[in-house]
C-alpha cells in the first residue's frame, strides 16, 4: 500500500509542473501497489488545480480517477493531526496524512514535500 499526497497528484495531473516528468516514473513504479488516499487530498489537489487555472473538464477527470481510488474518511483523524500539528513544526495536513498512514498500517507517501522526511516511520517515494 502507498498514500498518494497532494503534491505528487499535483505533479501528475499538471504538465507544466517541474516534478511531473519524475511523477510520471514514480506513476510507473507504483502501479501494481494499493494506491490510498484521503478525503482531505482530494480537497486539496481539486483546490490546487483551480488556482493553476487547470480547465473544468481536466478537473473533472481528475476527480473521478481520485474517487476511484481507496478513499478514507480522515475526519476522526482531525484532533490528533491538530495536536500533532502544535507539538512539531509540520502542518496540519501532513500531520494528519501521517497519523492516517500510522493507524491504517500504511509506510509509503508518493509525495514531493520533503516534510515528510521528518518522521521515522513513515518513508517517501520520489
Amino acid at each position: 500500500m502507498i498514500f498518494l499526497e497532494t503534491s505528487f497528484l499535483i505533479a501528475l495531473y499538471v504538465k507544466k509542473d517541474k516534478h511531473h516528468r519524475k511523477a510520471i516514473e514514480i506513476e510507473k513504479k507504483i502501479r501494481n501497489k494499493q494506491k490510498i488516499i484521503n478525503k482531505m487530498v482530494i480537497y486539496e489537489v481539486l483546490t490546487v488545480l483551480r488556482k493553476k487555472k487547470v480547465s473544468s473538464v481536466d478537473v473533472k477527470k481528475c476527480y473521478n480517477n481520485l474517487i476511484n481510488l481507496i478513499v478514507l474518511d480522515d475526519s476522526h483523524y482531525h484532533t490528533q493531526a491538530l495536536i500533532d500539528s502544535l507539538n512539531n513544526e509540520l502542518g496540519f495536513f501532513d500531520n494528519l496524512h501521517h497519523v492516517l498512514m500510522i493507524e491504517n498500517e500504511i509506510s509509503e507517501i508518493a509525495s514531493f514535500d520533503n516534510d515528510f522526511d521528518y518522521f521515522d516511520d513513515i518513508k517517501r517515494v520520489f
